[in-house]
């Protein structure tokens, strides 16, 4: 996407430069090395890269997630519009593991060509595997859109193109897809919890930090989620998992939001 075309105007967290690290590297890091990865209880640099190889060729998967609100709810007429979208990126490079996470809300007075601008740039990255959730309801909200015909997201997200896309909705025992939050729960990942007035009012008042923070927790569970189905598919996949998890624990205990400590007490329990 060239500079030329409108950055969002409302509250957004712009994303980051895909080749700077997110966090600086704790004392003795160095490029190649990883506590998590080398020593005997981690899953080994080069059997990490391996398992990553067929399912995520250049080692980059990007969750997204997409924040709706319904403007006519109070008056008894759907209206369904999107206000803001989130995007947690992981990467493997050279055997440590990074992570950022962009969000953007749009405000009352904004457009939808910002939003669909954010997400252009935010997935501009030609190596990242990109992922969410019932990826079908995502595009045919954000296809609703006016000008969504020229988005590039949009397209990626529909698999047009060559990049790899992995949906990971999940199935209940009528072949229905779950809700998000039930997938997730299954899972032993937390969510956001539907709340339409809550996130109507927040959004009408101008608390940014209500809704990002929403943003981020789907985001991010919604990666995690989409790993633990790539773990599932062999004992290799579980044991790089769990080696990219305490990474994760590292980015997480460096954040101090809410979002991150919730996804925190998760890991936690999970991993006993």
């Amino acid at each position: 996407m060239g500079e030329s075309q409108p950055r969002p105007s409302g509250f957004f967290t712009p994303p980051r430069p895909r080749t700077a690290r997110s966090q600086p590297k704790p004392p003795g890091h160095h490029p190649g090395s990883c506590r998590h990865c080398d020593g005997a209880n981690g899953a080994g640099r080069p059997a990490l890269l391996k398992a990553i190889n067929p399912v995520l060729p250049h080692h980059i998967l990007t969750a997204v997630t997409i924040l709706r609100i319904d403007l006519g709810h109070h008056l008894g007429r759907p209206l369904p519009t999107i206000i803001g979208a989130g995007a947690f990126t992981g990467r493997v490079d050279r055997g440590a593991v990074d992570f950022t996470l962009d969000t953007v809300v749009l405000a009352p007075t904004d457009t939808s060509s910002n939003l669909l601008s954010w997400l252009d740039l935010v997935l501009y990255d030609k190596h990242a595997t990109v992922t969410g959730y019932d990826l079908g309801k995502v595009t045919a909200a954000l296809d609703a859109l006016p000008d969504a015909g020229w988005s590039s997201a949009l397209r990626l997200l529909s698999r047009y193109g060559h990049r790899r896309v992995i949906d990971s909705v999940l199935r209940g025992s009528d072949h229905q897809a779950l809700e998000f939050v039930d997938a997730a729960l299954s899972a032993g990942i937390p969510t956001t919890v539907p709340d339409s007035d809550l996130t109507f009012n927040a959004w009408m008042t101008g608390r940014k930090t209500v809704l990002v923070e929403r943003l981020a927790t789907d985001a991010i569970a919604s990666w995690r989620l989409t790993m633990s189905l790539i773990a599932d598919r062999s004992s290799l996949g579980h044991r790089v998992n769990a080696a990219i998890e305490l990474h994760l624990i590292d980015w997480l205990q460096r954040q101090g939001t809410p979002a991150a400590a919730l996804h925190l007490n998760s890991l936690a329990r999970t991993r006993g």
